[in-house]
Formats: C-alpha cells, sequence, structure tokens
C-alpha cells in the first residue's frame, strides 16, 4: 500500500488533535489561586449550571454537553464567558448578565473550560 504524501504529513497533527480539541486552555489547578478559581467556579457551576447541564457537563441533549470537544458557541475562554453572559437566542441558554458578576462568569468560564479538560484526560 502506498502512502501519500499528504497523509504522512497528517500523521503528527492527528497526534497533536487530542491535545488542543478543548480549544483555549482552563487554568490549571496547580497553584492556590487557581484552585480557588476552580473551586469558587465550581460553587457557581453547582447553583446556575447544573440543573440543565448535569453534575459533570454530561447533559444528556448532546448540544448541553460541555465535557466534550463540541464548543457550539466557541470554546476559548471569551467566547464561554460570552456565551454565559448573553446566553444564546433560540436556545434554552438564558443570559446571566445580571445574575452573576464579572468575577463569577470568569470562574464558571475557568470551570467550564477545565470539564472539557478533565474528560480528555480520562
Amino acid at each position: 500500500m502506498k502512502l501519500t504524501k499528504s497523509f504522512i504529513l497528517a500523521i503528527p497533527l492527528l497526534v497533536l488533535l487530542p491535545a488542543v480539541s478543548c480549544g483555549g486552555r482552563a487554568q490549571d489547578a496547580g497553584t492556590d489561586a487557581n484552585s480557588a478559581l476552580l473551586e469558587k467556579g465550581s460553587r457557581v457551576y453547582r447553583v446556575h449550571c447544573r440543573p440543565c447541564h448535569l453534575p459533570e457537563g454530561n447533559a444528556p441533549v448532546l448540544r448541553m454537553r460541555l465535557n466534550d470537544t463540541q464548543w457550539n458557541h466557541g470554546g476559548s475562554p471569551e467566547e464561554i464567558k460570552k456565551t454565559i453572559s448573553e446566553g444564546v437566542n433560540g436556545t434554552q441558554m438564558l443570559s446571566f448578565k445580571y445574575k452573576l458578576s464579572p468575577e463569577e462568569v470568569d470562574a464558571v468560564a475557568n470551570y467550564v473550560k477545565n470539564l472539557c479538560v478533565r474528560a480528555q484526560s480520562k
């Protein structure tokens, strides 16, 4: 079987794909400040997000899952914050602009991003 040049060049990209599949990076829990941010995000998530997205972001509706690699409205930290703050027209995702402080939005966005990272590391 003859391998094409483009296939051979694509192999390294396939190896890297799982590392970048969650989009932008969540802040690592390695420092006290980052651990505190994840803990705050976890608290906000439990109150405001878990009823629809379930405890680990594993909602039964695929478009509502947060622990996979599908980011329907963008997976960068800024895009996640925008989705949380503004909601998504035509969906059940409501705006939390007036319910959460900017610090809470930052914390829960980081926590949501971390759900994907944790799911990918399992």
